[in-house]
């Protein structure tokens, strides 16, 4: 009776914390804002949020196969940019970064480093102070996710830029990442955090370029050449925006997402534990289900004491390990 009294005890005890302590089964894919993924055969947004606008985007759609990916992607080489514009009016313009905020790509940049092309813009929106980008003049190389803000009415800028003093690896597949949680802003590539910045102030530039600023563009910056030769040579798999900022686990998952071409993007439901990505050549086996307890087989005559005694506590013992599996908090916290 002692045993069965301690038992509930503890059982009570995980229960009650069960109801303090947070728990989520949120999915980085619940946030995603923008998704033009070029194996479907087009540059659709299949959020729905982005329409593709062939009148002012710069380049032609060119799909090739890619026999590492076995997947169609797009080609850039310096051909322009291609330009999304928001259909419900919203824009990035003033936007509240302590909401979070995530740009993905997966791409393979064609250019040996040698050949110095400055500026590749990869992926922008909000009239270009959002952007994911190298640099590479021959001296100065960095790449990274620049977040501008505005410090003043005036439109006067403060670049967050998480750069890392490198290039980007050539002639292969790489997934980056450049996201923000108001505080600081992150850069990832592949799935490893590479570089950090301090975000100041919590809210985006106010370009004051209403209709640019509803924009998303791929292949070439919003500038054009003013600061250099812009567009890209690469080839991109696709391309996604997030209103929600990934930590270091949800990234590495995204990346093994990316690799193995699982859809959706998001990771599982406790991201802080990234679980390896499934072999998409072998069929997917249905979630084991726990198995009720065995019935006596003979009803007439109940169990012992001790075999009662037995199937209690490797009930709640059941029951202990589902409420501990759940507790767990998943997002960032700050600092």
């Amino acid at each position: 009776m002692l045993r069965k009294i301690m038992a509930l005890t503890i059982a009570t005890v995980i229960l009650m914390a069960m109801c303090i302590i947070p728990t989520s089964a949120e999915s980085i894919s619940d946030h995603l804002f923008f998704n033009v993924d070029f194996n479907t055969g087009s540059a659709e947004d299949a959020t729905g949020n982005y329409a593709l606008n062939v009148d002012i985007s710069g380049a032609d759609l060119v799909l090739e196969d890619d026999a590492t990916l076995g997947r169609k992607v797009a080609l850039f080489e310096d051909a322009g940019n291609m330009i999304w514009e928001n259909k419900n009016g919203f824009d990035f313009s003033g936007y509240d970064l302590t909401n979070g905020f995530t740009m993905e790509m997966y791409l393979y940049v064609i250019p040996e480093a040698s050949e110095y092309q400055q500026n590749q813009t990869f992926f922008e929106c909000n009239f270009g102070s959002i952007h994911l980008q190298e640099y590479n003049d021959g001296s100065d190389k960095s790449m990274g996710f620049r977040c501008v803000s505005g410090t003043d009415a005036d439109g006067n800028f403060d670049m967050c830029n998480a750069y890392s003093t490198e290039l980007l690896p050539r002639k292969q597949w790489v997934h980056i990442i450049g996201t923000s949680d108001g505080e600081y802003n992150y850069f990832y590539l592949n799935g490893q955090q590479v570089a950090k910045s301090t975000q100041r102030p919590t809210k985006t530039a106010d370009t004051r370029y209403p209709q640019k600023s509803n924009q998303v563009l791929i292949g070439e910056s919003t500038y054009g050449s003013m600061f250099g030769a812009t567009t890209i040579n690469a080839k991109i798999a696709f391309a996604r925006m997030y209103k929600t900022h990934v930590i270091d686990a949800e990234a590495a998952a995204l990346y093994e997402d990316a690799k193995n071409g699982t859809t959706p993007v998001g990771p599982t439901a406790d991201p802080s534990k990234p679980t390896e990505a499934p072999d998409p050549s072998k069929p997917t086996e249905a979630p084991a289900t726990e198995q009720p307890t065995a019935a006596p087989a003979t009803p007439t005559q109940p169990p012992k004491d001790a075999e009662n005694a037995k199937t209690f506590d490797v009930g709640l013992v059941a029951l202990a390990a589902v409420s501990l599996s759940s507790l767990v908090v998943v997002r960032r916290k700050k600092g």
